[in-house]
């Protein structure tokens, strides 16, 4: 049995021999009896301090004793910084065992877990989890996020599941923390086409339906006013206008709101995927039941007529077919060269047999 004391005489643990292998699994064992990790403890053997590589193979006594962080300068918590953003896996490691607080901000303002995610350095965000770093701290440049949100961002997939693993928080806790006006890891995730992290995030209970809401300033010219608009996007409208498909598969199939209007003008999914032309998407969007005739954008069109405007030829065909309603549609809708005569030619046909029908036409896809 190896029995752990403490300096002030109790015992702390009894464990038998053949649990752990070395000091380092002993001491990953006590850390969940003492709530320190590793890097904060250190093992006594006849009063001399042993390293983590030493095999425990018999029965002996042993001494804990726990270490507050030593107090570090700017450059030392740049050091570690630094040893994160270039993966060096084994500074990171000395760093903390001095022991040094991980949460510790250097002078570029951003905690070592947060540029270990941003850069997908698996061994190091795995290193700085264990040392017990926040994994809720919001950095970042120019943009307020969370290690889980920027790794989101930049598709570290292995990371955000280590940091969804790493802590009962998660993207509920997450979303707490960021705030409602900043951007959500699933947004994130959505708006950089990483369909392998937003099935992470949707399996681990993000909302699907989180807008991000930011602001800019419009200014017009003529009158030199520049005035503050607020706008929105979610998840499956950046996907829909972005053409992530397997993305907005994931997020129907997750219940996502398939007619929530974004942007300044209200644009819904299958009018934006109708005006960029991602047929795919749009053929999504209308089987998941949305809605076909609902009017936005800043010219106030249905999606077959923004469809028209662009020149989108399958889109709208898609679109007649899924029975779209054709009543507001003008041939004035059409003024792009290329596809002018395909579109017109379309658009007669339903008219005609909407006439003759008394009904639009609604087929099969």
């Amino acid at each position: 049995m190896l029995r752990v004391w403490l300096a002030s005489g109790q015992q702390l643990a009894a464990v038998p021999v053949e649990k752990v292998q070395n000091v380092l699994s002993l001491k990953q064992h006590l850390q969940g009896i003492c709530g320190l990790p590793r890097f904060r403890q250190r093992l006594l053997g006849d009063g001399i301090s042993l390293a983590d590589d030493v095999e425990l193979e018999s029965p002996m006594d042993l001494q804990l004793v726990l270490l507050h962080f030593s107090c570090a300068s700017l450059e030392q918590a740049d050091e570690l910084q630094s040893a994160a953003k270039h993966n060096f896996v084994s500074k990171v490691e000395e760093v903390l065992y001095r022991p040094q607080d991980p949460d510790l901000r250097g002078i570029a303002g951003e905690s070592a877990l947060y540029i270990a995610s941003e850069r997908g350095h698996l061994e190091v965000v795995r290193l700085l989890l264990e040392a017990g770093a926040s994994k809720d701290v919001i950095c970042g440049r120019w943009t307020r996020l969370t290690p889980l949100g920027v790794a989101s961002r930049e598709g570290h997939r292995e990371v955000v599941m280590l940091l969804l693993a790493g802590g009962s928080g998660g993207v509920d806790r997450e979303r707490r923390d960021r705030g409602d006006r900043e951007a959500s890891p699933l947004y994130l995730a959505s708006l950089r086409g990483h369909a392998d992290v937003v099935r992470l995030l949707l399996q681990a209970g993000a909302d699907k339906d989180e807008a991000f809401v930011f602001t800019y300033f419009q200014c017009d010219p003529d009158q030199l006013v520049c005035s503050e608009v607020t706008s929105t996007q979610t998840p499956l409208g950046v996907a829909s206008r972005e053409g992530h498909t397997e993305i907005a598969h994931l997020l129907l199939a997750a219940g996502a709101d398939r007619n929530t209007g974004a942007g300044r003008h209200d644009e819904t999914p299958l009018y934006l995927a109708s005006e960029q032309g991602h047929i795919e998407i749009v053929r999504l969007l209308v089987m998941a039941g949305a809605a076909k005739d609902k009017c936005s954008g800043p010219w106030g069109k249905t999606p077959i007529r923004i469809a028209c405007s662009r020149g989108h030829v399958e889109i709208v065909r898609l679109l007649l077919r899924a029975g779209a309603n054709i009543d507001d549609c003008s041939l004035e809708d059409v003024f792009t060269s290329d596809k002018e005569e395909d579109i017109r030619r379309l658009l007669i046909d339903a008219k005609k047999a909407t006439v003759s029908s008394g009904k639009n036409v609604a087929t099969n896809f």
